[in-house]
């Protein structure tokens, strides 16, 4: 009888076939699409961003309000330990300044080879083109159903992935079945996309980028957020990875204030303000804030948006007046129309609440011998490979377990 079925060929699926064959386990693979690894292959714009510097605390701090379950995981199976499994099977890659690290290749490609070559090697089997459509329990084995066949396992490891892309197999069935075997399912929804505004005036402005944006998030509870990172303005919103990475802790409807400038606050911007009025009150509007590496495009718009000539003194704007332009700067009122779509979101935020898991094993709570790895878990991380490192993170944790 077969030990351990894996559902889903993405890279936590693999990882957890590996392990799991690794101790010597007869494990199975089973995919939908009728080739492995789809969503992988597009990760990075192609170029597969596997996994990122730091230390434990460090990249933790990157799974937003799940810090403590990350960590966990990590203690586990960290970056230092993907690194070395790479190097035992003389992989080729880089780590970039910004501490990212890519295939040599800068291929997804070749990181997904690796992975069906290993779990290969110790003697995995894959069955690609199955989709599953049911799961049970019967007795102390579970029973997999797919359009071509019903198979059997002590153990299921569901490695389905989340919404985005469905293409790719991503498709958010699994939950369904999931949620019909007794498990928890925190409401799904898509997450590390660009944000779409109401009312946006700032389309020609698209392609500006910015290194140190600053977003207020305010939502329904009016408890707000604040972070800082890089912004572009796009022909509809906002992108880049200050927006990307928190748009988990964005809805429609709510409220945002971007900082154009490299300031923590609008009180910091106003005292500069201030002084330079004082120091040297005859420096034109637009000399002054043209000190501050702010896009003159940006500065143009936003003083047009305030109707206020640029050619002023600093001597001659009132206190309301220029109250008014630090607002604009450091906390320009955006309304959120909406969150990028099911092929612009990058990674699933929801899925499988994790109150219901053993932390240590990936196994279910409620049902013993079935357990999850990857995107179907409700936590997720930021841009810079943190998503793919969970994935083989949680992966070996399950395939450990069994």
């Amino acid at each position: 009888m077969i030990k351990t079925i894996v559902i889903g060929a993405g890279p936590a699926g693999i990882f957890a076939g590996i392990t799991s064959t690794k101790k010597g386990n007869k494990t199975i693979i089973l995919e939908g699409n009728k080739s492995p690894g789809k969503k992988l292959l597009i990760s990075g714009s192609g170029q597969c961003n596997f996994t990122h510097s730091g230390d434990l605390n460090e990249f933790s701090n990157h799974y937003g309000m799940r810090k403590k379950q990350a960590l966990r995981f990590l203690r586990k199976y960290d970056n230092k330990r993907f690194l070395e499994f790479l190097d035992d099977n003389k992989f080729q890659y880089f780590q970039r300044e910004d501490g990212k690290y890519f295939p040599k290749s800068k291929k997804s490609i070749d990181m997904l080879n690796l992975l069906l070559k290993v779990f290969n090697q110790h003697d995995g089997k894959m069955h690609t083109a199955q989709k599953v459509l049911e799961i049970a329990k019967v007795n102390d084995s579970f029973k997999v159903k797919t359009a071509e066949k019903v198979y059997s396992a002590e153990k299921v490891i569901i490695a389905s992935g989340g919404i985005t892309f469905p293409a790719t197999g991503s498709d958010g069935s699994m939950f369904t079945i999931i949620r019909k075997l007794g498990c928890r399912v925190n409401e799904p929804f898509f997450g590390l996309s660009p944000v779409y505004a109401e009312f946006f005036d700032l389309s020609e402005l698209a392609g500006i980028s910015f290194k140190k944006a600053g977003i207020k998030i305010i939502n329904d509870d009016q408890k707000s957020i604040r972070k800082k990172g890089e912004m572009l303005i796009t022909h509809k919103g906002f992108s880049g990875p200050l927006i990307i990475d928190n748009s988990r802790y964005m809805k429609k409807g709510c409220q945002l204030e971007i900082n154009f400038t490299g300031f923590d606050s609008s009180e910091t911007f106003n005292e500069q303000f201030i002084k330079h009025s004082e120091r040297n009150g005859k420096i034109l509007l637009k000399n002054f804030l043209g000190k501050f590496d702010l896009p003159r495009r940006l500065v143009e718009k936003l003083l047009k948006q305030n109707c206020i000539d640029e050619n002023t003194r600093l001597s001659q704007l009132n206190k309301i007046v220029r109250k008014q332009i630090v607002r604009s700067f450091t906390a320009y009122p955006v309304k959120v129309k909406k969150i990028g779509g099911i092929n612009e979101s990058m990674i699933t935020v929801g899925g499988i609440d994790l109150d219901d898991v053993n932390l240590s094993t990936m196994e279910s709570k409620s049902i013993r011998g079935l357990y999850f790895c990857g995107e179907v878990l409700d936590i997720d991380g930021d841009t810079g490979g943190y998503n793919i490192q969970l994935a083989i993170s949680t992966g070996f944790i399950a395939g450990n377990a069994q």
